[in-house]
């Protein structure tokens, strides 16, 4: 059996890692209090969130989809 001289080798790349940031961090980037953003996501549903330990985290992409959503809903109101 022999090899081909031109053999390629197939990588496999890792997607990008998804970047998290403490939940109260993104919240104090935007002045909005804890209390009030709980009152938005009960009635207009939230940025996903999940928790490590004691801390609660939110992906950036989600929180810029939450960010978009709440301003097409400040401009339709």
């Amino acid at each position: 059996m022999t090899k081909p001289e031109n053999e390629t080798a197939t990588l496999e790349v890792a997607p990008l890692p998804r970047h998290a940031v403490p939940f109260g961090d993104l919240l104090a980037s935007i002045n909005l209090p804890e209390t009030t953003y709980n009152k938005e996501a009960k009635k207009h549903g939230g940025c996903r969130t999940f928790k490590i330990g004691r801390r609660k985290y939110a992906l950036l992409a989600d929180w810029h989809k939450w960010l978009e959503r709440r301003a097409d809903l400040a401009g339709a109101a």
